[in-house]
């Protein structure tokens, strides 16, 4: 997912969580670009300002933050990815069955 900050972004963004795990932020290609400012009217003159973009994949993971570092390619390339389409009706289907069945049992 393509992202935009004001000031550059480290690699690496890790969160401890207090049940052992942590949210992890993966960022590649970071590189600062300009970006048109939106007019609040049409006599202002267009601008522009210059900001950081990365494309971003987040993950909850058990893996130390010295694992995360040690296996940042493999966790960008594959690593817990977002499910494809056909995974997310698969689990969507899963979860009405289940609640039609949990609904015909009360």
């Amino acid at each position: 997912m393509q992202v935009y900050y004001d000031s550059e972004p480290r690699k690496i963004h890790y969160e401890k969580l207090p049940d052992g795990t942590a949210n992890v932020y993966l960022r590649q290609n970071i590189k600062q670009v300009a970006v048109l400012n939106p007019r609040t009217s049409e006599d202002e003159a267009e601008t522009t300002k210059m900001v950081w973009t990365a494309e971003e994949k987040n993950l909850q993971t058990t893996m130390a933050e010295a694992e995360v570092e040690a296996n940042f390619d493999t966790l960008v390339l594959d690593g817990d990815s977002a499910p494809s389409i056909g995974q997310r009706i698969a689990a969507l289907e899963d979860a009405v069955s289940a609640l039609a069945e949990a609904i015909a049992t009360e």
